[in-house]
């Protein structure tokens, strides 16, 4: 390594730390893809399910808070 010149030391680095970045950046990149099916298949497919379940606990609630009216006395 004592023969080898500092700019040839310091392209080489430069070089070796644009491969890595270059390698994380393409994994983030099939990553970031992925989620945006799985998001996708999920809004299309799950989400209108999650609704139904929303609109069917706030109709339990309506009527459980008609029959606490019920039960009162007076």
């Amino acid at each position: 390594m004592k023969n080898i010149s500092l700019s040839v030391k310091l392209i080489g680095g430069f070089v070796l730390v644009a491969m890595i970045t270059l390698v994380v950046g393409i994994m983030g990149w099939r990553v970031i893809s992925n989620n945006m099916v799985i998001l996708a298949e999920m809004g299309e497919n799950q989400l209108p399910s999650v609704w139904s379940l929303q609109i069917i606990n706030e109709a339990v609630a309506a009527i459980q808070r008609a029959e606490r009216t019920l039960l009162i006395p007076g």
